[in-house]
C-alpha cells in the first residue's frame, strides 16, 4: 500500500523516537555494569616500615651562674679583691637558635581503625648555637675604671632520638600522635674571663697553693668542652597520608640533655709550683625546642 508523504514523515519520527528511547534506557544499564565491575579501593593502612627526612628550626635559652672551685677563684667570682668598687661576676643569659634537619625511620602498628602504636628513630645535624656575656666593675677610682667580662658560647653539633609513638586516627588518612623517649647529642661549649681598663695593671690572688695571675686588657681564664650527652625528649605532631606510600608531617619536640658545667682555668699563676685557680660556668640544663616538617615513604 502506498503511503502519503505526510504518513512517511510520521512513521519515520515514531521510529526515531523509539530508537532514542532504547538508547536512553541502555546507557544507565551499561553505566551500572561499569560501576559494579570497578574495583573498590581498600582503606589506607599505617602498619609497616617507613623512612623519611625532615627540616626545621630550633631555639633555646641559657641561664648561666658562676661558682668558684677554690679560694683564689672566689676573689674573682664573689668580688673578693680589695679594690674600690669591686663587684661579683653577674649571672647572665643568652638565646640560641639555628636550623636542624636529618633522617628518620620507624615502624607502625595500626590497631583496629582508630589507633596506632609505633617506634621511631631520627638523627639530625644542628646549627643551634648562641653566646652571651656579663660585665661588672673590678675597680673604680676617680678617672680610672677597670671592668671584668666573662663570656660563654655553646653549640649543639647534632642530636638524635629513639622514641615510642602513640597515635589517634580521626580519619583513615590523618594521624595525630604523641611521642617520647631517649635523646642524645654532641654539645660543645667554651668560655673566657678578661679584664679591661685604661692601662695594663697586674693583679693576682693565692690561697693554699692555688693561685691566679692576671693583667688588665688580657684573657685571664679560659676553658672549653665537647661531649656526647644523653637525656630525654617528648613531643607531638600530625601526619597526613597524601598518597598510598607517602605521608607529610609537622612535629614539635622538646629535647633535654641534662645540666652543663664549663670549667674556666687561670692562664697564669703567681708561683710556678701553684695549681691554677678555676671556676665553673653552670647551666641548669642543656635543652632546646624544635619545630620541623618532613615527609616519609611507607613500604
Amino acid at each position: 500500500m502506498l503511503l502519503a508523504t505526510g504518513d512517511e514523515v510520521v512513521i519515520k519520527a515514531i521510529a526515531a523516537g523509539i530508537s532514542g528511547l532504547s538508547l536512553l534506557v541502555s546507557v544507565p544499564v551499561g553505566a551500572a555494569d561499569l560501576v559494579a565491575k570497578a574495583p573498590i579501593a581498600a582503606p589506607p593502612t599505617w602498619t609497616g616500615f617507613y623512612v623519611g627526612g625532615q627540616i626545621g628550626g630550633a631555639w633555646a635559652n641559657r641561664d648561666v651562674t658562676y661558682a668558684a672551685n677554690d679560694g683564689a677563684a672566689a676573689a674573682v667570682v664573689s668580688g673578693g679583691f680589695v679594690f674600690a668598687g669591686t663587684q661579683p661576676i653577674s649571672p647572665n643569659s643568652f638565646n640560641m637558635s639555628g636550623v636542624v634537619g636529618g633522617i628518620d625511620a620507624g615502624y607502625n602498628w595500626q590497631i583496629q581503625r582508630g589507633w596506632l602504636l609505633g617506634i621511631e628513630a631520627d638523627l639530625n645535624g644542628s646549627g643551634l648555637k648562641g653566646s652571651g656575656s656579663s660585665t661588672s666593675f673590678i675597680q673604680q677610682l676617680p678617672g680610672l675604671t677597670f671592668t671584668q667580662t666573662v663570656a660563654e658560647q655553646q653549640k649543639v653539633e647534632w642530636y638524635g632520638t629513639l622514641r615510642g609513638r602513640i597515635g589517634w586516627l580521626p580519619r583513615a588518612d590523618v594521624l595525630l600522635f604523641a611521642t617520647g623517649g631517649l635523646a642524645y647529642g654532641k654539645v660543645t661549649s667554651s668560655g673566657d674571663y678578661s679584664t679591661n681598663g685604661p692601662f695594663a695593671a697586674p693583679f693576682g690572688a693565692a690561697v693554699g697553693g692555688v693561685s691566679l695571675q692576671c693583667t688588665t686588657n688580657s684573657t685571664c681564664f679560659a676553658g672549653s668542652s665537647s661531649s656526647i650527652r644523653t637525656g630525654w625528649t617528648a613531643g607531638a605532631g600530625g601526619e597526613w597520608m597524601f598518597s598510598r606510600n607517602w605521608t607529610a608531617k609537622l612535629e614539635y619536640q622538646y629535647v633535654n640533655l641534662g645540666g652543663d658545667g664549663l670549667r674556666l682555668t687561670a692562664n697564669a699563676v703567681v708561683s710556678a709550683a701553684d695549681t691554677p685557680a678555676s671556676f665553673n660556668a653552670n647551666s641548669a640544663r642543656v635543652d632546646f625546642h624544635v619545630v620541623r616538617a618532613g615527609v616519609n615513604f611507607h613500604f
